[in-house]
């Protein structure tokens, strides 16, 4: 856990965020204000979300998502979790695909493997976009805190986001990202580690510093 070389890659440039709903809002307007060109996409074409307050506050440009996912070489999903088997995972091939989805019962319908514990559910998403390089990041934040607890660099009250995939060199771009946008990255391991974020653990939804989250994933991953 968090044992991945601190190297700092060269930032990628363009965000696409599948997903106007709240959560993809608020991520969007702070991939804006750090700089990143950030295409936002409904479920079908730009117009559709044009014109919505919200959209327009983020200073996010509407895009469809075909345009989006051609313009970025990392996407991020913040759809409801069932709604991922939508999605062509073709385009998607080679992108980095940040999960920031949480896979909910009562609308995404029961899974056994899920329920059971067997399996994460960026696992299942990586099934699905066998070709992607997904990585699990942000989904334990509540959408006030992904937008009023962004802290500089260095302030001792900066929330920790854990951040798991298979893809180190993924790992590190979505690392930097949720840097930039105001959180301490912790590398948490593999992307089935994500489980020790996911609904129902000790860490969602709470507001752990990036020392306490290493702690609590030490605790829930069994690691020394």
């Amino acid at each position: 856990m968090d044992s991945m070389a601190k190297t700092t890659p060269t930032a990628l440039e363009t965000l696409t965020i599948l997903g106007a709903g709240q959560v993809g809002t608020v991520i969007a307007g702070a991939a804006v204000d750090a700089g990143y060109t950030t295409y936002i996409c409904g479920s079908g074409d730009a117009e559709a979300i044009r014109h919505d307050p919200v959209v327009v506050e983020s200073g996010a440009v509407p895009a469809s998502a075909a345009t989006g996912i051609a313009r970025s070489e990392m996407v991020l999903l913040a759809v409801p979790w069932h709604r991922h088997r939508g999605i062509d995972p073709e385009p998607l091939a080679g992108k980095i695909l940040i999960d920031v989805m949480n896979y909910w019962a009562p609308i995404d319908g029961q899974l056994h493997s899920l329920e059971e514990h067997t399996i994460s559910s960026s696992e299942i998403v990586a099934q699905h976009f066998a070709a992607a390089r997904v990585v699990k990041s942000l989904n334990h934040l509540s959408q006030y805190d992904l937008d009023n607890r962004q802290l500089p660099p260095g302030d001792p009250g900066r929330r920790g986001v854990g951040v798991a995939s298979d893809d180190q060199d993924a790992a590190r771009q979505v690392m930097l990202l949720v840097d930039q946008i105001g959180f301490d990255p912790v590398f948490s391991g593999p992307l089935a580690s994500g489980a020790a974020f996911e609904p129902g653990s000790e860490i969602f939804a709470e507001r752990y510093t990036a020392s306490q989250l290493r702690e609590a994933l030490i605790r829930a991953l069994g690691q020394q």
